[in-house]
């Protein structure tokens, strides 16, 4: 099937061009300003087209948590996403015992080679259990623990869909766990740590290349052994090396340090994720993170808390609401998509499989308005809304 995008303001990396854009089967054909018939048309109305949005740290959706490990669960969550603008996702794991990161992993897998998704899953990240008990977050702390080769090993060589893991640089064995990920192409994150900024820097150098949901449960500027040091956060904004989440729903991180995380990182280093949680797009209540049988309860309000605290556990909006919020901060619009396209993108190592609109590149794209108002939504040739 042929899909025509006129009238469109076609954002391609840093520029933005008035286009229309030809697909055909699954993939984009042709850009430019053309007459040609297709089977399907799409009049953009002078509306910015960017590529689909990329989400490396998405928990569920839809009411549906990733790790209830099931085809069902994986499809309510992904679609909800997609809805919203997000045809690329990594679903991710919280801290659990051993085989239930296993079941997750193997129902990422599964999803993949279902063709059941209409969204791309890239792979799967286990956000855990190699982390900080001082740093928990909303991760139980019973599953914590230093990484062990063993384990961590098997599961790289079991389960091929695994694509990140986000762990504590200052554990025990925590910078072999970065050298082994690195060998492996599996993106390793430093995260729910208490490091000193030495150690945050020195992780660079083994294989750590990025920064889980900056200023969130991480270590920052203080007093540690007598003297001033810097944390997590400050080494985070200092090394080019390290790409950096930024959860920008502007609940679990104020404008002023979305700002100065952009300044600091710029949109090629930085990536707005959206940590989203099952109840995004449902009613406020009580809903389960991590799954039934060790995950633990979250309130939703405006937001996402452990039960019966004030503490966040993660959001509960999807990348259109990111794209809007960055907007809002006066960031200009071929930054922010960048942010939530080619950033991403290239964290996982996939620049141009994902995040871009190239000739002969699956034809996943949104459509969306000044404001950031996703109308609609292509994903791999097929239309969404």
């Amino acid at each position: 099937m042929t899909i025509r995008v006129k009238n469109g303001q076609c954002i391609l990396g840093s520029d933005i061009i008035k286009a229309d854009i030809l697909i055909d089967g699954g993939r984009f054909a042709a850009l430019g300003m053309s007459a040609s018939d297709a089977d399907v048309t799409i009049d953009a109305q002078g509306a910015y087209v960017a590529p689909g949005f990329v989400d490396v740290h998405v928990h569920g959706g839809g009411g549906r948590d990733f790790m209830e490990a099931t085809l069902p669960a994986f499809i309510a969550a992904t679609e909800h996403h997609l809805w919203h603008g997000t045809t690329a996702i990594v679903p991710t794991a919280v801290s659990a015992p051993i085989a239930d990161l296993k079941r997750f992993l193997s129902a990422c897998d599964a999803a993949i080679e279902s063709g059941a998704i209409r969204a791309r899953i890239l792979g799967a990240h286990l956000e855990g259990p190699y982390l900080s008990t001082k740093k928990a977050g909303a991760h139980h702390p019973d599953y914590l623990k230093n990484p062990d080769p063993a384990e961590y090993e098997r599961l790289v060589a079991d389960y091929p869909c695994l694509l990140r893991m986000t762990a504590a640089p200052e554990l025990y064995g925590a910078f072999a766990l970065g050298e082994y990920l690195h060998r492996h192409g599996v993106n390793a994150s430093c995260g729910h740590s208490d490091a000193c900024a030495t150690t945050v820097l020195e992780a660079a150098n083994h294989g750590f290349t990025s920064v889980t949901h900056l200023y969130n449960a991480m270590s920052q500027a203080g007093e540690r052994d007598g003297r001033k040091q810097g944390g997590v956060v400050e080494a985070a904004l200092l090394e080019d090396r390290f790409y950096a989440e930024v959860i920008a729903d502007l609940r679990h991180v104020p404008a002023e340090l979305v700002l100065l995380a952009y300044r600091n990182k710029g949109k090629e280093k930085l990536v707005a994720v959206s940590d989203c949680l099952s109840p995004a797009g449902m009613e406020a209540g009580r809903f389960r993170l991590g799954g039934a049988d060790h995950g633990i309860d979250v309130d939703v309000r405006e937001a996402a808390f452990v039960a019966g605290t004030d503490k966040l556990a993660g959001s509960i909006v999807s990348s259109d609401a990111l794209l809007q919020n960055l907007l809002s901060l006066g960031i200009p619009v071929t930054d922010a998509v960048w942010m939530l396209t080619k950033a991403p993108a290239a964290l996982l190592g996939r620049q141009g499989a994902v995040g871009a609109i190239k000739i002969g590149g699956s034809a996943d794209l949104v459509v969306f308005d000044a404001a950031g108002v996703v109308s609609h939504v292509i994903c791999q040739g097929v239309v969404i809304r």
